[in-house]
């Protein structure tokens, strides 16, 4: 039967492999492929992998592969190429790229740049600036991505501008090969560009460069290099800059300790109003760390940040009420807070609000609820609601009675630690230990 096939559907399965999603999802034409085997959605997947099998060598090591029944749908991809459906061209490209045939993945690409596809004309031009195998042909990356530009393609246009020099452009491409949503994600390519842009002083590649130094990613991990390229972003008073310095003086990394200057980089970038510098900020001053303990002042961070939807600056904000440290103690304002930071899928903030319901603490008591909570938290790996859950079931409170389940939850709690836990776990019958 002849079946109408959204090319979309042919393109996520080449992304499934190959992560040309952004790019090939724009092929919006849509045609009949050829009379004979139906494909199907749940098929297509089973195409890629036959295809996959057969461009291997071995294909007489693996004859008993359960796809080999269906090999007439490599019949179709290929002839849809070979007719020249750009879709199934760009998917045979990608194949081939997965496979390191490179020779063949040009192939394709080039009969899908030639029929005037600006998105696979883009691909290509990016091969030919920076696939080594290819000798950085700059000649035949410009024409390309020239083609490619000529027809409004931003992100080609953004290459060629890298090519000449410009620094935004550069780290605008080592960020399309970092997210890997429109070529194939290459650390090695984004440190590239991040560099020479990064040496232009572009802040945002001075960030992404000290990012990848500090992640190690394309790059041998290198704390101190971090610090260097955070340090010269902080020049310009940048505000992702100056927090991840603080973050590097805080846990220590490339640099001595020091949680002095972790609350001034820390502050510098709050003052700015980056929410997560606000938070550290307060939690600094909450927990003695660099300045004198003070819990207004963390209250007053914790507010700023959790307004701006920081789930655990909203969290501690309601521990600080739920104790009256800094603020009145107000039970329906940590409630309030705590149901802020839920939203979000806070597991901190899950277990609070479950042992407010266990103490009927501004809310309705209901152990219900309580156990609720804490299961949500809990399957979050939260060792104290895994105590909690279990403590829960050992009693039938909120859930039935159950010494198996509290016994799981227990252990599970004392896997990661939990003193308590280990106290409960030995009150249990000595069969459910």
């Amino acid at each position: 039967m002849k079946n109408n096939l959204n090319y979309k559907r042919i393109i996520q399965t080449a992304v499934y492999l190959i992560m040309l999603c952004a790019v090939l999802l724009l092929l919006s034409a849509c045609t009949d492929f050829t009379e004979g085997q139906e494909l199907s959605s749940a098929n297509l997947d089973e195409a890629v992998i036959i295809v996959s099998c057969e461009i291997c060598e071995n294909c007489e090591e693996c004859e008993n592969c359960e796809y080999c029944e269906n090999l007439e749908l490599v019949a179709i991809i290929r002839e849809e190429a070979e007719q020249d459906n750009v879709a199934a061209q760009a998917l045979l490209a990608g194949i081939y790229i997965g496979k390191d045939n490179i020779e063949q993945a040009v192939y394709w690409f080039t009969r899908g740049s030639e029929l005037g596809n600006s998105e696979v004309q883009f691909i290509l031009g990016l091969m030919y600036l920076d696939e080594p195998s290819l000798a950085r042909d700059i000649e035949q990356a410009v024409y390309w991505l020239t083609r490619s530009a000529d027809q409004d393609f931003a992100m080609a246009q953004t290459a060629l501008d890298a090519i000449q020099g410009d620094a935004i452009a550069q780290n605008r491409l080592g960020l399309t090969y970092l997210d890997g949503l429109v070529v194939l994600q290459n650390y090695e390519r984004a440190m590239y560009w991040f560099r020479k842009s990064a040496i232009q002083n572009d802040a945002a590649a001075q960030i992404n460069l000290g990012n990848m130094y500090r992640e190690g990613q394309g790059v041998e991990q290198s704390y101190e290099q971090a610090i260097y390229w955070y340090r010269r972003a902080v020049e310009q008073d940048i505000v992702f800059a100056q927090h991840n310095l603080g973050l590097m003086y805080y846990n220590g990394q490339g640099v001595e300790r020091n949680f002095e200057q972790a609350a001034y980089w820390f502050r510098k970038a709050a003052d700015q109003g980056y929410d997560s510098s606000q938070y550290h900020l307060g939690f600094l001053y909450y927990d003695n760390q660099g300045v004198e303990r003070n819990f207004e002042q963390s209250e007053y961070w914790f507010r700023k940040a959790a307004e701006q939807g920081y789930a655990m600056a909203q969290y501690n904000l309601g521990f600080q009420y739920l104790r009256g440290q800094g603020v009145p103690q107000n039970h329906e304002q940590a409630e309030y807070w705590f149901r802020k930071a839920v939203i979000q899928g806070n597991a901190f903030a899950q277990n609070n609000l479950g042992e407010m319901y266990f103490l009927g603490l501004g809310v309705t008591q209901s152990y219900e609820q309580a156990a609720y909570w804490f299961r949500e938290a809990a399957e979050q790996s939260n060792s104290s609601a895994q105590n909690n859950l279990g403590w829960m079931y050992h009693n039938g409170l909120g859930v039935e009675q159950s010494y198996e389940q509290a016994a799981y939850w227990y252990k599970r709690a004392i896997a990661q630690g939990n003193v308590r836990a280990q106290a409960n776990l030995a009150a249990l019958p000595a069969q459910y230990r």
